[in-house]
């Protein structure tokens, strides 16, 4: 566990020794230090699987990620209905429901991964590959 950013650097280094693969959760340290964790990862050969397309921007290999556009979307229709007074104790949980099969290719590149022709196709056709 990191408590900062200052702490990713050693994590990583020594986390991607006992790993086949890291999964990078939506954490604001996280995210902070995504390049950190990265460059360690694929120094190690091994791949991050992130939960934000912003995190496959910084270098994960893929993410079946939600943007953080729709994140606000959702969080916004739960905002304006607080606002019109309903109570949040009977709110029910609420989701986005469509995610984003983000792929890097460069880092697929680094990591010597040949990715199928049908992926990079279909993630090149919905805009979804980072070059």
């Amino acid at each position: 566990m990191i408590s900062n950013t200052n702490d990713m650097q050693q994590v990583a280094q020594q986390m991607v020794r006992d790993v086949d693969a890291v999964y990078a959760p939506q954490d604001n340290n996280v995210a902070t230090a995504m390049k950190t964790l990265v460059s360690a990862a694929n120094g190690a050969k091994k791949p991050v699987f992130a939960s934000a397309d912003t995190m496959v921007k910084d270098g994960a290999l893929a993410a079946y990620a939600i943007t953080q556009f729709d994140l606000g979307k959702v969080a916004g229709r739960m905002a304006g209905q607080v606002l019109k007074g309903r109570k949040t104790a009977n709110y029910p949980l609420a989701y986005v429901t469509k995610g984003l099969n983000v792929i890097n290719e460069k880092t697929a590149r680094t990591l010597g991964i040949n990715l199928p022709k049908s992926v990079v196709h279909q993630a090149q056709t919905k805009r979804e590959m980072i070059k």
